[in-house]
């Protein structure tokens, strides 16, 4: 009887390790940049993303803010840079509430 409870143990506990280890990558695989929850933001107004991320860190146009995120480090030889720039852009409409989210470079470059 004890061997079949000690059993019964092992297999739940894996059971457990392997759901947590699940949830854990679906949390970050889920979103488009692992330090923005876009599953909160989507819906917020503009105030409430600043008071929980602080100022964006670039705008384009009326409508498109963005946090810099990284940097891709390609070289361009034909512009002699040092690499793209890369955003957590966040979209609004004409209210102020997050619409989209979206990863990319700077605009017009």
């Amino acid at each position: 009887m004890a061997k079949n409870k000690r059993k019964w143990i092992i297999i739940g506990s894996i059971l457990l390790f392997i759901s947590i280890v699940v949830s854990v990558l679906n949390y970050y695989t889920s979103r488009v940049y692992w330090k923005y929850d876009e599953k909160w933001i989507l819906g917020r107004h503009r105030n409430e993303i600043i008071e929980r991320y602080g100022e964006f860190d670039m705008s384009f146009g009326t409508d498109h803010y963005g946090y810099f995120i990284y940097n891709d480090g390609k070289v361009n030889s034909q512009r002699m840079d040092a690499g793209k720039n890369m955003y957590y852009y966040v979209v609004f409409n004409i209210d102020d509430i997050a619409i989209k989210t979206y990863v990319g470079g700077h605009p017009g470059g």
